[in-house]
C-alpha cells in the first residue's frame, strides 16, 4: 500500500495566478479606502488642535479672574507647525510637537489679531472695536486643506464656542 503523504505531484497551495489576483484585489481595495483614511486623519488632527486652542483660551481667561490681571493668549501663525503661547508665557507647538511642518494652519480673523488679552473680570480687553467680534481662529489641514475648524469668541464678555467646517461662523 501506499503512502498519500510521499506523493510528489501535490496539489496543496496557490498558484502564482491565484497570489496575483489576491495582491491585485488588495491593492484595489487599498486604493479605495486610502482617500477616507487620510480624510479622516485630518479631522482628527484639526479637531485635537481646535480643542488644544479652546482649552488654553478658557484656562487663560479662568486664571485672568482668578489672579485678577489681564491675562495674553498669543498665536504665532507664521511658524510652522503654528505656536500658541498661554497664560504662562511658554510657546508651544499645536499638538505638543506631534504634528510636523505643513501638517496643521492656523489663520485668525481679524487678521490684526495675533493675540487675544482678557481682563480681570474673564472679559475681551484688545478686540473691543466694533467689527472685531466674533473673531475665528480656524484650524486646517493640510495647512491650507479642506479640512477645518474653528473657535468662536463671540462676545466682548468672552464667550467661546468650537464650530466645525460649515457651522454658522466658520468658514
Amino acid at each position: 500500500m501506499k503512502n498519500p503523504r510521499l506523493r510528489r505531484n501535490s496539489t496543496d497551495g496557490f498558484t502564482l495566478i491565484e497570489m496575483i489576483v489576491v495582491i491585485i484585489m488588495i491593492g484595489v481595495l487599498f486604493t479605495i479606502a486610502l482617500p477616507s483614511w487620510v480624510s479622516f486623519l485630518n479631522n482628527r488632527r484639526v479637531g485635537s488642535a481646535r480643542d488644544e486652542i479652546l482649552q488654553t483660551l478658557r484656562q487663560t481667561q479662568a486664571e485672568a479672574v482668578r489672579t485678577r490681571r489681564e491675562k495674553t493668549v498669543s498665536f504665532n501663525t507664521t511658524a510652522n507647525p503654528p505656536q500658541i503661547t498661554g497664560f504662562e508665557g511658554q510657546p508651544t507647538p499645536l499638538g505638543n510637537g506631534k504634528f510636523t511642518a505643513g501638517m496643521i494652519g492656523l489663520q485668525i480673523t481679524p487678521t490684526a489679531a495675533t493675540s487675544i488679552t482678557f481682563l480681570s473680570t474673564g472679559a475681551l480687553s484688545n478686540l473691543t472695536s466694533p467689527g472685531n467680534l466674533p473673531a475665528t481662529i480656524t484650524v486646517s489641514a493640510p495647512a491650507n486643506g479642506n479640512s477645518k475648524s474653528c473657535v468662536i469668541i463671540e462676545t466682548l464678555l468672552g464667550s467661546m464656542r468650537s464650530a466645525n467646517k460649515g457651522d454658522p461662523g466658520c468658514s
